[in-house]
């Protein structure tokens, strides 16, 4: 499916004010699930990494990172933040969807301090 049927189906949607799921449970409807997923799969989405008041590095992906990191400032982001703001941004990717965004929290979740720490210092040279 090209981005511009993608993008005149969300537009469709938004002018019939119906959700997701009640347009994909209309059978009448000639919008079926997969292209209403598709189209929500294509939404730009961001990894990133904070680093908390104790000095520890929290990695995360979200949609919008501002907000993202008002809510863990504000202490409703996750359960690790809360008990360590202030946080502040340290690092972030721009990723094509959430999926790639999820797999790339993943990775650097899996990376040790010292190399999260170079990833860090890479992006700000």
């Amino acid at each position: 499916m090209s981005a511009e049927s993608v993008t005149d189906v969300k537009n469709e949607m938004y002018k019939k004010n119906l959700s997701t799921e009640d347009e994909c449970s209309n059978k009448e409807n000639i919008i079926d699930k997969e292209m209403v997923t598709e189209s929500l799969q294509d939404r730009q989405a961001y990894t990133y990494m904070v680093e908390c008041a104790d000095g520890s590095l929290y990695t995360g992906w979200t949609y919008d990172l501002k907000k993202r990191l008002d809510s863990h400032n504000s202490g409703k982001g996750s359960k690790y933040t809360r008990s360590r703001l202030p946080v502040k941004l340290v690092y972030f990717e721009v990723k094509r969807d959430k999926f790639e965004a999820m797999k790339r929290e993943y990775a650097i979740k899996h990376m040790t301090r010292e190399n999260k720490l170079k990833l860090i210092g890479e992006s700000t040279n």
